[in-house]
């Protein structure tokens, strides 16, 4: 009877130590996990006078609160994800809107843009804004250029959200260069050609050409257009120039 007894607690032990053995590692308790995240966010610059509150409920974590910009939000969450891989995120953040008039918040983006050292004359992105929400229409001659936009805009304090309508155009790299040496080459174009943020855009796609922006007069637009059209192998070129009245 004995024996039958230690041989029972000893199978039962041997049991419970593989037990142990077996059990994942405990994860951080949801206070030290908090403490965690805040301390990150505050770190990063994120965390400024209480402006994000941090809930932990096991792996789920839940952002509230408000921020500066969008780009500030998406950080937000990237930083959670770094301190905790696998956690789940519910991004609850809201972005700080000051009631900014639509056609200000637009010029505001469009100069930003126009500014950009990877906006070229070879690329033509135009913005709409409504109530914060911002839109971005136009198209870009590198695969990565609407991405690279988007990223800049987020950037901008008042946008609550993006809309990214820019599209990639796989134009003929010889007519692009061809069209824009015979314009900014050509006396007439000099006072464009040294501008801060030169006017005249030439999107290519395929081998049509199309010329946005804008010109003195139309006079200047006729002749940017016969220059793309006779100094190109472009098949047509459609000139959408408008002139400054």
């Amino acid at each position: 009877m004995k024996i039958r007894t230690s041989f029972v607690v000893t199978v039962l032990a041997l049991a419970g130590s593989l037990m142990l053995t077996a059990r994942p590692a405990a994860k951080p308790a949801d206070a030290d996990l908090q403490a965690a995240i805040e301390h990150r966010l505050s770190q990063k610059g994120l965390l400024d006078k209480n402006n994000i509150q941090v809930s932990v409920g096991g792996m789920t974590v839940t952002l509230r609160g408000e921020v500066p910009t969008l780009a500030a939000k998406k950080r937000a969450e990237e930083q959670v994800r770094n301190v905790e891989e696998g956690c789940s995120v519910v991004n609850n953040l809201t972005v700080k809107f000051t009631g900014v008039p639509d056609t200000v918040l637009a010029r505001t983006v469009q100069d930003r843009i126009n500014r950009y050292v990877f906006y070229s004359i070879f690329d033509w992105v135009r913005v709409e804004a409504d109530s914060g929400v911002v839109t971005l229409k136009g198209w870009g001659h590198l695969p990565w250029t609407g991405k690279q936009v988007q990223t800049l805009v987020e950037k901008i304090q008042n946008v609550q959200k993006i809309n990214n309508l820019i599209q990639f155009v796989r134009g003929d790299d010889d007519i692009r260069y061809h069209a824009a040496r015979s314009i900014y080459g050509d006396p007439l174009f000099e006072p464009y050609a040294f501008s801060a943020v030169p006017p005249v855009h030439i999107i290519v796609d395929g081998p049509d050409i199309l010329l946005e922006g804008e010109v003195f007069n139309k006079a200047d637009k006729s002749w940017a257009g016969i220059l793309a059209e006779f100094n190109t192998d472009a098949i047509h070129v459609v000139n959408d120039l408008k002139v400054i009245k």
